[in-house]
């Protein structure tokens, strides 16, 4: 399996294969989880924006699920005593509660990445010189 993790940041990477090597490794399971959750925590922010983003598709399901249950208990199609209400607060409000957790969640990972130093944004190429550079 081919895994290129530089391929966010540069238009070129190189990819190879390591041969399998008889020596154990040297990392013992507890650096390997700690290296685990420093990947996570300094990855980006893209899958929590796609988990706020769940989270407003959550809604707008809710809203639709909300509208079918209103429209059966006008009809009578409801046999049991608050199930549209039940419906409507457990549909909406998680999907509430998941665009929120998405939103802090990326709010955090962005402080994070701040706090390690890294920059905002990062410079692939360099820009030719205008002719205010010029001699």
């Amino acid at each position: 399996m081919w895994l290129s993790l530089g391929s966010w940041a540069a238009a070129r990477t190189v990819r190879s294969r390591c041969a399998a090597s008889a020596r154990p490794s040297s990392y013992s399971p507890l650096t390997l989880v700690h290296h685990f959750w420093k990947l996570i925590l300094t990855s980006g922010t893209a899958p929590l924006r796609l988990v706020a983003l769940i989270g407003v598709a959550s809604v707008l399901l809710g809203i639709a699920i909300s509208a079918y249950s209103i429209w059966g208990k006008l009809t009578g199609r409801v046999p049991v005593p608050g199930w549209a209400s039940l419906l409507i607060v457990v549909s909406l409000f998680s999907g509430l509660i998941l665009f929120s957790l998405g939103l802090l969640a990326e709010y955090l990972a962005i402080v994070v990445t701040m706090a390690l130093g890294k920059p905002l944004y990062l410079i692939t190429s360099r820009p030719s010189r205008g002719a205010s550079h010029r001699r």
